[in-house]
């Protein structure tokens, strides 16, 4: 039996999975978001849910700006 090592990425609101884009060969490799992904305070999400937080963190700015 052999030993399988998988890196996953997992969106800490909703739990969806993606596999990353790695380049390299282990141990030099270099691991990239897949893409859409974002980050923020060391919490990955999804496409969908970083679109929903960006979207609220605009509309939360705004409205500091207006007083």
């Amino acid at each position: 039996m052999s030993f399988v090592r998988r890196k996953v990425f997992i969106c800490d609101h909703c739990g969806e999975v993606k596999q990353p884009q790695i380049d390299g060969v282990w141990p030099f490799e270099y691991i990239e978001k897949p893409y859409g992904w974002g980050e923020f305070g060391g919490y990955h999400l999804c496409p969908e849910c970083y679109n929903a937080w960006r979207k609220l963190k605009k509309q939360a700015e705004s409205e500091d700006d207006n007083g």
